[in-house]
């Protein structure tokens, strides 16, 4: 899975390094990806705004406006993704970085 400039998600298939999907949602250019589990990854833009995608569906499960504020939006640099168990929860943790000079935690539930 990569971003591109034209606001699109691809998916890649790793044996035959051909494209296998591509799927729109954000304005801008995508700034950062990252998987959060076997079917689910996450995608951060120049909107400020962060995707979950299911790689079994057609388009976006969730949309958080993570580094997006009344002064404009912040792209988002960075997404980490990982298993919350470490930390006590039952399911995934996302922190993401953004041009707003901001640090967002996102939990699954």
């Amino acid at each position: 899975m990569s971003g591109a400039r034209d606001s699109s998600a691809i998916l890649w298939d790793l044996g035959t390094g051909g494209q296998t999907r591509s799927m729109r949602g954000h304005r801008g250019h995508v700034t950062s990806a990252a998987w959060a589990g076997p079917n689910i990854f996450l995608t951060g833009a120049q909107d400020g705004i962060v995707r979950v995608w299911d790689v079994r569906g057609s388009g976006t499960v969730a949309t958080v406006q993570a580094h997006v504020s009344q002064g404009g939006a912040g792209a988002v640099g960075d997404i980490v993704a990982t298993s919350g168990a470490e930390a006590g929860f039952d399911g995934t943790l996302a922190v993401t970085s953004g041009a707003d000079g901001r640090v967002q935690t996102l939990e699954a539930r």
